[in-house]
Formats: structure tokens, sequence, C-alpha cells
């Protein structure tokens, strides 16, 4: 909309020209290109206001960023597996699942909170996309959003995913960013949170 309204200013400040042309050259019709000229100003200067208001605005306005596989000739059309990494908690996005430092604690097997919310995750997806099925290509996969005070966080995630078959991508991201994810999915936060609790017993029995 800016773009189409510095369009328009330009034409019109052509047309201002043009009529101060007009009226140095044709005194006959002087004032009525008078008149016409202060309407344009007018205009141009309306339009720079609605202008310089607008840029105001994107200014102050939040921004968000969406995160997304790269998908070109070396890239990938996996679905992801958003792991946000921040301060002292680790969340499954965008179902919200918080896992805390407690569910890194050793012993950290392969049946630790977030490798046995990862595999449900991608259980109850492939199941949903029969697609996907015995193509390992096809199959989601981890990928960790790094905030500036999650680098500790990041650490733990990577060794509790060690045992995961699969690849794992990684990102980091400002501590301001306001993160845009796809819409949760209601079933797929239940059968995370489902794996998480079983792996917290399982793990407190250890």
């Amino acid at each position: 909309h800016m773009r189409r309204l510095e369009k328009q200013l330009d034409s019109l400040r052509q047309a201002a020209l043009e009529l101060e042309l007009m009226e140095q050259e044709h005194s006959d019709d002087r004032m009525q290109a008078k008149r016409e000229l202060v309407r344009l100003h007018k205009l141009i200067a309306e339009m720079q206001e609605a202008i310089a208001s607008m840029e105001e605005e994107l200014r102050n306005a939040p921004h968000s960023y969406a995160i997304v596989p790269y998908r070109g000739s070396r890239g990938t059309r996996r679905r992801p597996l958003y792991i946000e990494c921040r301060g002292n908690e680790v969340v499954l996005q965008p179902e919200g699942v918080s896992l805390k430092p407690r569910d890194f604690a050793p012993p950290l097997g392969a049946g630790n909170p977030l490798a046995s919310a990862l595999r449900a995750a991608r259980e109850f997806l492939v199941n949903e996309a029969p697609e996907m099925q015995g193509a390992s290509s096809e199959e989601p996969y981890p990928l960790l959003l790094v905030r500036p005070d999650g680098v500790g966080a990041y650490y733990r995630v990577r060794a509790a995913i060690e045992s995961w078959d699969s690849d794992f991508g990684y990102e980091f991201v400002d501590a301001d960013w306001n993160l845009q994810f796809p819409a949760a999915n209601p079933q797929l936060a239940a059968v995370e949170s489902q794996a998480v609790y079983q792996a917290r017993a399982r793990q407190q029995q250890l």
C-alpha cells in the first residue's frame, strides 16, 4: 500500500510540475491552474503524512517469525518437530509440552522423556499420513530452536536425542523473536504429554 501511495505521489508531483509550466506559458488559464496547483499540493502533503504515519506504525508494530524447512534442491520436505530451548526449559512446539532440567537427569537412556515424546509424535504423525510409512526421507525430524539463554538446554537436548535414529536440525533465534508456529494439534499434545508422563515414571524407578 505504501508503494502504491508513493507511485501516486510521484504522479501528483509530475502533474503539479506540468501545471506550473502551464501557468508560465498560458496566462489565460493562470487562475484555474493556480487553484488546481493548490489542490495538488494539498493532496501531496496528505499523502506524505499518510506514508510517514504508516512507516511509524511499521516501526512500532510487533513482528513474528516463522521457522520453516528449506525446500530447495538440498533441502527437505519433512515436517519438523519443533523443540524450543530456552532458559531452564525445553518446550515441544506448538503443542506447548514443557520439559524441565530434571527430565534430563541421568541415567539418560533411550527412554528419556524427550526421546519418548519425539518417538510418540513421529508415530502419531506417520499414522496420520500413511504415505510416510516406510519412508525415512518423509518422516518428521527434530528441529531445535535455540534462544540466547537456552544454550545449556540445547546441549541437554542433544544428549537426550542421541538415540534418535534420524537427522535433526537447529536454528539460533533471538530472545525477542515472536515465533509463529502452525496451529497446535490437541491429539498430538495428549500423545506427547502421555509419553512424557510414562517416561518420567520409568526414570523415577531407575
